[in-house]
C-alpha cells in the first residue's frame, strides 16, 4: 500500500530538504516496521538511499528527478511523475526557495516517523527511517505575475491557490497562449515565460479545460463544431501537462510532444461537441442589453434609462424564463449605475463591439459562462465529490471586475430546489436621485419570481429562437445591418 505523505520544506545542516513524511503510519512498533519496509521499496526504486545525520551521501541525481517549488508548496517528482498521495503540502518561505533557486538541487527525504508520529527530520535519520537522494530544483514565481497577465478568481474575488485545492479552469485566452507557445507560433517571449510559469504552478492540480475548448471549437455564425481546433486544443493541453514538469519546464519539449501529439491519428471526440446552453442564454440576454443600450446612445435621460432596466429585467422574466445573475449585473451597471468611465469602463472591455459586433458579443457570453461555472460549484453535490470550489485564471481583466463586483451571496429554497441569490453592487447613478423605489422594485420582482417557481432551464430549441430574434434586433438597432448567416441547429 503506498503511504500518504505530508511534504515539508525544511532547512538540515543549511541545505534546503524537502521531506516526505508518511503520516499515517501507526503508533505501533510493528506496523512502524511493516511502513519502513513499504517506504524502503520505494526508495530502492527511486535510486534513494538509506541517510544518516550527517548526509554523507553521493553527490549524484537520480536520473529523472526533480522538485517543483513555488508558493504552493514543494512537489517532488520523478520521470514526470508525482511521487505518493499528499495529505498536506507546506509552502515553503522565501529564504527556502532562494536557497533552492541559488543551488539549483534539493536533498529529498522519505521518512517514517516514529510512534509519535512527530516529523524530525534528525531522529529519522539516525533511526535509520530516512532515504534521501538529491533532485533538480525548479523555482517558480507566483501565478499572478508582475505584469499581471494571469489572475485567478474565487468565488469571491481575486484569490491565491491553496496546496489543497481541487480543480482550476482554463478561460479561453489562457488555452490561447499556451497553443501559441506549444506549436511555435507565439512572438511573445515574456508571454510564454508567463504561461509557463502558470501550468508549472497548476502542473499537479486537476486542471479543466473543457470550457475554453468549447469557446474556441464552436464557430457562432455556423454553430458547427471545428474537430480539427478541438483536436490541436487537446494536444496542446497533452503537451504542456502530460510530461510533468520535466517537461513544462522546457518549452522545446513542449514544442516537440506537441508535434507528435498532432501526428497521432484520432478519432473525433464526440463528447467534446456537445453544446452549451448556458454560454448561449448569457449571448441572449448580452444580445439584448447591446440593442437597448443603442437605444440611448447619444445622451442621458433619467427616464429613459430606468425603462430600458425595467424592459430588460420583464423580457429575462417573461421571454426567457430564467433569472441569471450576472446579465442582470451587466445591465444595471450599463443602464443605472454610476456612468463614470471607471464605472463602465469593464462593460466596454467585457462587450468590446469592434467590427464584429456579434462574434465580440459571442465572447462575451463565454466570459460569463466561465466565471458562472465557478458560482454553480457552490452546489453541495459538486462540494461532496470535489471537496473545494474550483477557482478560474484569467487573462480577462474585465472578468476581474465584474467579480469584484458580483459575488455568491446565498442559497435558499423555494418550493422544491435551491436558488443561488449573488450579492451585486447597486449604486446608482447620482441622476437617478427619486427613482430609487421602482428600480429595487424591478429587483425585489425577479427575486420573487425565482422564489416563487422551480427554476427551468428554457429548451434548446427556445434559446436558439430567441438568439436568432435578439441577433436580428442588435443589427437592427445598429442603423439597419444586415443579418449575418442565422445561427442553426448544431451538426
Amino acid at each position: 500500500m503506498i503511504p500518504r505523505f505530508q511534504a515539508v520544506p525544511v532547512f538540515y545542516r543549511q541545505l534546503p530538504v524537502l521531506v516526505y513524511s508518511a503520516v499515517d503510519a501507526s503508533s505501533s512498533r510493528g506496523q512502524v516496521q511493516l511502513r519502513l519496509k513499504t517506504m524502503r521499496d520505494i526508495a530502492e526504486g527511486l535510486g534513494f538511499t538509506v541517510g544518516d545525520r550527517y548526509l554523507t551521501l553521493t553527490n549524484e541525481l537520480p536520473a529523472g528527478s526533480l522538485v517543483l517549488a513555488g508558493t504552493l508548496g514543494a512537489l517532488f517528482e520523478q520521470d514526470g511523475i508525482a511521487i505518493g498521495h499528499l495529505a498536506g503540502m507546506t509552502p515553503p518561505d522565501p529564504a527556502w526557495l532562494s536557497a533552492a533557486e541559488a543551488r539549483k538541487r534539493v536533498l529529498v527525504v522519505l521518512g517514517v516517523p516514529g510512534g509519535d508520529g512527530e516529523i524530525d527530520l534528525r531522529a529519522m535519520l539516525g533511526a535509520g527511517r530516512a532515504f534521501c537522494g538529491w533532485a533538480e530544483a525548479i523555482v517558480i514565481p507566483a501565478i499572478s505575475t508582475d505584469t499581471g497577465r494571469y489572475t485567478v478568481l474565487g468565488l469571491d474575488g481575486q484569490a491565491v491557490l491553496q496546496p489543497t485545492d481541487q480543480s482550476v479552469l482554463l478561460d479561453a485566452n489562457v488555452l490561447v497562449h499556451m497553443e501559441k507557445a506549444a506549436n511555435g507560433s507565439s512572438r511573445d517571449p515574456d508571454r510564454d515565460r508567463d504561461v509557463q510559469n502558470a501550468v508549472l504552478t497548476l502542473i499537479h492540480q486537476d486542471v479543466v479545460a473543457g470550457f475554453a475548448i468549447g469557446e474556441l471549437g464552436w464557430d457562432r455564425a455556423s454553430m458547427m463544431w471545428d474537430d480539427s481546433r478541438a483536436r490541436k486544443l487537446r494536444a496542446t493541453m497533452n503537451a504542456w501537462f502530460d510530461g510533468g514538469a520535466q517537461r513544462a519546464a522546457s518549452i522545446a519539449r513542449v514544442q516537440h510532444a506537441y508535434r507528435e501529439e498532432m501526428q497521432r491519428p484520432v478519432e473525433p471526440d464526440l463528447e467534446a461537441r456537445k453544446t452549451f446552453p448556458t454560454q448561449l442564454m448569457f449571448y441572449v440576454c448580452l444580445l439584448k442589453i447591446a440593442a437597448l443600450w443603442h437605444e440611448a446612445e447619444g445622451g442621458y435621460r433619467v427616464l429613459q434609462r430606468v425603462d430600458l432596466y425595467s424592459r430588460f429585467a420583464a423580457w429575462m422574466r417573461d421571454e426567457l424564463g430564467l433569472i441569471l445573475s450576472y446579465p442582470m449585473q451587466v445591465a444595471h451597471d450599463r443602464f443605472v449605475g454610476p456612468q463614470q468611465r471607471e464605472a463602465v469602463e469593464y462593460i466596454d472591455r467585457l462587450l468590446k463591439l469592434g467590427k464584429i459586433p456579434l462574434q465580440d458579443l459571442w465572447g462575451a457570453a463565454w466570459d460569463l459562462a466561465h466565471l458562472s461555472n465557478v458560482d454553480q460549484a457552490v452546489d453541495p453535490d459538486y462540494l461532496e465529490s470535489a471537496g473545494r470550489a474550483p477557482h478560474l485564471l484569467t487573462g480577462d481583466a474585465a472578468l476581474t471586475y465584474l467579480r469584484e463586483r458580483l459575488k455568491l451571496a446565498t442559497m435558499q429554497l423555494n418550493s422544491s430546489e435551491s436558488v443561488v441569490f449573488m450579492r451585486h453592487s447597486a449604486v446608482l447613478d447620482s441622476r437617478l436621485a427619486g427613482h430609487e423605489a421602482r428600480i429595487r422594485s424591478v429587483e425585489t420582482d425577479l427575486r420573487e419570481h425565482a422564489l416563487g417557481r422551480t427554476p427551468s432551464t428554457p429548451s434548446y430549441e427556445r434559446i436558439l429562437d430567441l438568439a436568432r430574434e435578439n441577433e436580428s434586433e442588435f443589427l437592427k438597432s445598429r442603423s439597419g445591418e444586415a443579418l449575418d448567416p442565422a445561427l442553426h441547429e448544431p451538426q
